[in-house]
C-alpha cells in the first residue's frame, strides 16, 4: 500500500448519497450513515470521501477540543487501501486536505471481504473565535487494479465526536519524522517532553497512537528485500509512559499502560496502534506539576519497520 493522501485532494461524491448528520452539543457522538461507497483504481489522484458525519463547535480563541472519529469498514469487492481522515475547517471555507486546521489520520489494507475498524483523534485549537467544522471522511483505493473500480460498505459504529467538550488541560505532540525501527534501534516517540499541568487538576488522561509500516518492500525509510523478507510479519512491543516531574527534572511517579505485543503483516503493511491511560493522578508532593509522555516502541522479531509521523503519529493528554 502506498500513501495517496495529496495536499490539494477534494472531497468527491459517494456511489451512495448521505445525508449530512450534524451536532453542536459536546460529548454527542454523530454517526455517518451506513452505505457503499466505490472505490478508486490504484494510482488515481486520491479523492477524500465525504461520510455524512459533522460536528459544528462555536469556539473561542484558543479554545481546545478533543476530537474523535471512528471508522469500520468491510464487505469490500476488492483488496482496498482504506485511509480515515478526521479534521476540522472554519465553517464556510473550501474543506481540502491542504487546507484543514487540525487534522488525523489512518490508514490500513483491507481484503476482500474482510472488515477493519480505525479510529483518528486528535486535540483541535481554535486559531480565532468562529464556527468550526469537524468532520469524518475516508479515502478508498482498489488495491487490485489500476483501471477499474471496486465497492466497500461503511458499516454501523462510524461516527465523530466531540469526546469531552471545552479542556482545562491540553497538551499534543505529533512524531516530527519517520523513524526506522531495527532490533538494535528501539525508540521513545510521540513525545511530549513537559507540560505543566493545571493546579486545578488532579488527574489527566493520555492517548498515543502509532502509524506502523511493515519494511516487506523498500518505503521510504524501509529497505526491501534482499535486507528484508517480502513474506515476513514486523513484529514489536509498544507501550505508553507517563511521569510526573519533580522541581529538578527527575522522575517523581510514574505509570504506563499495558505492554501491547502487535505483528504486522505485509498484506495489511500499514497498521495502526492504539494507546490510552487513564486517570494518572497528579500529586502535589512531587513539587512540580510537570509531566512527561512517551511510547516506547521496540523490534522482537520478523522485519523491521517504520514508525510514520505528523498526522498519523502522536500522543496528547486532558483533564479527567
Amino acid at each position: 500500500m502506498r500513501k495517496r493522501l495529496l495536499a490539494a485532494a477534494l472531497f468527491a461524491s459517494a456511489a451512495c448519497v448521505v445525508v449530512p448528520q450534524s451536532a453542536s452539543a459536546s460529548g454527542s457522538a454523530v454517526p455517518a450513515p451506513t452505505g457503499g461507497y466505490d472505490t478508486q483504481p490504484a494510482g488515481s489522484t486520491a479523492s477524500l470521501r465525504e461520510l455524512g458525519a459533522i460536528i459544528s463547535l462555536s469556539l473561542a480563541s484558543g479554545e481546545t477540543h478533543y476530537i474523535n472519529g471512528i471508522l469500520s469498514v468491510g464487505s469490500a469487492t476488492t483488496k482496498t487501501e482504506v485511509t480515515e481522515l478526521v479534521g476540522c475547517w472554519l465553517s464556510g471555507t473550501p474543506r481540502t486536505q491542504a487546507s484543514a486546521l487540525g487534522i488525523s489520520e489512518a490508514g490500513q489494507n483491507v481484503d476482500a471481504g474482510a472488515s477493519v475498524t480505525l479510529t483518528s483523534r486528535f486535540e483541535f485549537t481554535a486559531p480565532a473565535a468562529g464556527t468550526y467544522d469537524c468532520s469524518l471522511d475516508a479515502i478508498f483505493i482498489n488495491h487490485d487494479s489500476t483501471t477499474a473500480s471496486g465497492h466497500i460498505y461503511v458499516l454501523s459504529g462510524s461516527s465523530i465526536q466531540d469526546a469531552k467538550g471545552p479542556l482545562v488541560a491540553h497538551a499534543q505532540a505529533y512524531q516530527p519524522s519517520r523513524l526506522l525501527v531495527t532490533s538494535s534501534n528501539p525508540a521513545d516517540i510521540n513525545l511530549i517532553a513537559s507540560y505543566s499541568v493545571p493546579v486545578t487538576v488532579s488527574s489527566i488522561g493520555v492517548i498515543s497512537d502509532v502509524g506502523i509500516t511493515n519494511c516487506y518492500v523498500q518505503y521510504h525509510l524501509c529497505a526491501g528485500p534482499p535486507a528484508e523478507s517480502s513474506s515476513a510479519n514486523s513484529n514489536l512491543t509498544s507501550q505508553l509512559v507517563v511521569q510526573q516531574l519533580d522541581a529538578l527534572g527527575n522522575v517523581c511517579h510514574q505509570s504506563s499502560d499495558s505492554l501491547l505485543s502487535s505483528s504486522v503483516s505485509p498484506d495489511t503493511h500499514h497498521q495502526k496502534l492504539y494507546h490510552r491511560l487513564d486517570s494518572f493522578p497528579i500529586e502535589a508532593t512531587c513539587g512540580s506539576f510537570n509531566v512527561k509522555v512517551f511510547l516506547h516502541v521496540a523490534k522482537t522479531g520478523g522485519n523491521d519497520f517504520e514508525v510514520e509521523n505528523t498526522n498519523q503519529s502522536y500522543s496528547f493528554l486532558f483533564e479527567e
